[in-house]
This record gives C-alpha cells, sequence and structure tokens, in this order.
C-alpha cells in the first residue's frame, strides 16, 4: 500500500497487503462493495436478476422467486397454491464475470 517506517531499524520498507475475505452484515456489505441491499435490486448473489415485487396493500416488497434455487424436480418449484401462483421454471442466475463486475464499477 505504500512505503512504511520501521522504527525498530530506522528503515524504511515496502509493504502491500490484500484482502481477501470478509464477515459483514448487510449494511457494512453496502459500505465494502457499493452495491445497494434494499429495493427491487437488494439481492447481492442475483444482481440485476432480482425480481422484487411491491406488495399492493403494504409499503413493503418482496422477493418470491428464491424457488429458482432449488433442484429442476424439487415440488416446491410447482407449488402454486403456497406461492405466488405460479410454478418456477427458471434456473439458477449465472453469477457476475470478472469483466461484468469491471464493467458495473466503471461506470
Amino acid at each position: 500500500m505504500g512505503l512504511k517506517f520501521m522504527a525498530s531499524s530506522s528503515q524504511r520498507f515496502d509493504m502491500r497487503v490484500g484482502l481477501m475475505t470478509t464477515v459483514s452484515d448487510f449494511p457494512a456489505y453496502i459500505m465494502l462493495s457499493g452495491w445497494s441491499t434494499k429495493g427491487y435490486l437488494a439481492c447481492p448473489s442475483c444482481h440485476y436478476e432480482t425480481d422484487g415485487q411491491h406488495l399492493p396493500h403494504s409499503n413493503k416488497l418482496c422477493y418470491q422467486h428464491h424457488r429458482r434455487f432449488l433442484e429442476p424436480f424439487h415440488p416446491w418449484r410447482h407449488n402454486k397454491k403456497n406461492f405466488n401462483g405460479k410454478s418456477e421454471e427458471r434456473n439458477e442466475h449465472v453469477p457476475l464475470k470478472e469483466i461484468d463486475i469491471e464493467n458495473l464499477l466503471s461506470k
């Protein structure tokens, strides 16, 4: 990250560091990544494929398309009665590639 001064030997040295991983809550995730965790695009994994729906009788958003992460023939994927009245036929989202992340950061 830059030049540092070692007090015990009175010499300067180069120190390089890298952040490998973090454990943080959603407010810290916002600060570290710059991705909003509120609103229609709140899921940090799904990014632009997040399906947020506004509930008609409240001021809340819900995310009902979480069944797409289940196995393709899981019974809940076709359970219309207990979910939103629709079957979930989509596959799990494709994670962003490095170039996609770079393009997002350069905006």
